[in-house]
């Protein structure tokens, strides 16, 4: 059931530039209820190719999606002190999620600000958790949403490159992301594969015959 909002402009998540001030505890953070949401949020949103418009994505849930550059005064005034320490935020108001993004930045990490977003709203987070659990929890959901394993194996990926490209995500994400992708065990999802099964095929095609899926350092 999800959890009632009655204060105004209630705070959900922060994206933090980084996460080095918080202390990393695992044992709190359940990684596979977070596979089991990301995959059954990808289906429920019928997505069928990379990388994910996160812009359309907020959209068709109806979550409002504004850029720093566009923030009403009211607003901006009551979240100052965030606007300037941190790269998005969102929060629930008058029956509403709102994503706030900060639009001055480069835009591989402004997707992947808004996806960290999507994650607090899908994983149904709120101030009254553990700040430090809820962040990671939020980059995870993010990760996976941006970057599903099943998926990129399904196309061939061989390289952080060739991640980059695909996912729309910036090289240090794509190599965090490669790790997992060279362990055997990656789950894979029937709903989830047949859904980008199309995309599957049209880009395992490209990618034989071009050489932007190529590193260019190999």
């Amino acid at each position: 059931m999800r959890t009632k909002i009655k204060n105004k402009y209630r705070l959900l998540g922060r994206t933090r530039d980084t996460l080095e001030f918080f202390v990393e505890d695992n044992s709190l953070i359940n990684y596979k209820r977070i596979d089991r949401l990301v995959i059954s949020f990808l289906v429920k949103n019928d997505l069928r190719e990379l990388p994910i418009d996160v812009v359309e994505l907020s959209k068709r849930n109806k979550w409002l999606i504004v850029p720093y550059s566009k923030i009403p005064k009211k607003v901006y005034n009551f979240y100052e002190n965030i606007i300037y320490t941190d790269s998005g935020f969102s929060t629930y108001y008058k029956n509403n999620y709102i994503i706030f993004y900060n639009d001055k930045i480069d835009v591989l990490t402004q997707r992947f600000t808004v996806a960290h977003e999507i994650g607090h709203i899908a994983l149904d987070h709120f101030l009254d958790s553990d700040p430090a659990t809820r962040e990671i929890e939020a980059n995870t959901f993010a990760a996976k949403m941006l970057m599903p394993l099943s998926i990129i194996k399904a196309c061939g990926v061989k390289s952080i490159y060739e991640i980059e490209h695909l996912c729309g995500v910036d090289y240090s994400v794509a190599k965090e992301r490669y790790k997992y992708l060279l362990q055997s065990d990656i789950h894979y999802d029937d709903d989830l594969n047949k859904q980008f099964d199309k995309f599957i095929k049209t880009y395992k095609t490209r990618r034989n015959s071009s050489i932007i899926y190529k590193n260019p350092s190999t």
